[in-house]
C-alpha cells in the first residue's frame, strides 16, 4: 500500500499547533504479489493534493 496524507492544522487556544483534518489518498492498495507493473499516479485533476498546493500558502514570492 502507498499512501500520502493531506493534514491541515489549527492553532489552539493555548497556542498549540493540532490536525483539524486530515485526508488520506490511496495511490496503490494490493493484495496480490508484487509483479513489477508500475501503478500509473493520479491525474491532477483526480488528485486532491493538486487543490490544496494551489492554495496561496503554497504559491512561490512573498507574503502579504
Amino acid at each position: 500500500m502507498a499512501v500520502r496524507y493531506i493534514d491541515n492544522y489549527a492553532r489552539e487556544a493555548d497556542g498549540k499547533w493540532r490536525f483539524a483534518k486530515r485526508v488520506v489518498i490511496y495511490d496503490m492498495r494490493t493484495n496480490q504479489p508484487f509483479t513489477g507493473k508500475v501503478v500509473k499516479p493520479a491525474s491532477p485533476a483526480e488528485d486532491p493534493s493538486f487543490a490544496e498546493l494551489a492554495q496561496r500558502l503554497f504559491q512561490r514570492g512573498a507574503r502579504a
